[in-house]
């Protein structure tokens, strides 16, 4: 049950937040709450077939075959604060980017900034 509405639901928060340039597909997506975990198969980001009115977004294309959330703060998430992972695994990841336009809105600019990672090593 919640599985189809999380996925509806990220795939509509990035349609919505990129004003329709950019659509998410998410091929399959499993939750376990017992295990603190997210799945998610076959993704998709693209950018729309007719950029008018978005020459501010740069072009985008990426496909990821596999991400895996382990151990989400469920309590974190659930009163909104940033949420700690335990894991992150990312499979057969491609990503193309189109030429970065010169006027950039700054959110895009600084967009790295607001992801802190500690990296433990590599699986």
């Amino acid at each position: 049950m919640l599985d189809p509405w999380l996925r509806r639901t990220l795939e509509r928060q990035v349609t919505t937040a990129s004003k329709g340039y950019y659509q998410l597909q998410i091929g399959e997506l499993k939750t376990s709450l017992w295990h603190r975990s997210l799945t998610l198969r076959g993704l998709r980001l693209r950018s729309a077939a007719t950029p008018a009115n978005h020459s501010r977004l740069p072009r985008l294309r990426a496909d990821v075959e596999l991400v895996r959330l382990q151990g989400i703060g469920l309590l974190a998430l659930l009163r909104r604060k940033e949420v700690p992972l335990d894991t992150v695994l990312v499979q057969n990841a491609r990503l193309g980017v189109g030429k970065m336009p010169p006027d950039l809105p700054v959110h895009l600019k600084h967009c790295t900034s607001s992801c802190r990672c500690k990296w433990k090593g590599f699986g």
